[in-house]
């Protein structure tokens, strides 16, 4: 059996789709950045234990407010090495 969608239905699963990804990428930006940040003030990590997985978890909520407040407007990227 196969499913055919309209063309307003499949606009609407791709609008969904880029709700979705949209999500994720400022989720994942915003955990990677508050792991290295931690890893940066504690120095190197063999296994995220709770006390250190709470600090991330902190830092990570302070990154989500932001990107929710100035998106990636004061972001900077320091130039490669």
């Amino acid at each position: 059996m196969r499913l055919w969608f309209t063309e307003e239905h499949e606009d609407s699963l791709q609008d969904i789709i880029g709700e979705y990804d949209n999500e994720v990428f400022w989720e994942a930006l915003a955990y990677r950045m508050a792991k290295r940040d931690v890893i940066e003030q504690i120095g190197p990590i063999k296994e995220i234990k709770n006390e250190v997985f709470m600090q991330i978890f902190h830092r990570e909520m302070e990154y989500i407010r932001e990107f929710e407040t100035n998106g990636i407007k004061r972001i900077t990227i320091p130039p490669l090495q």
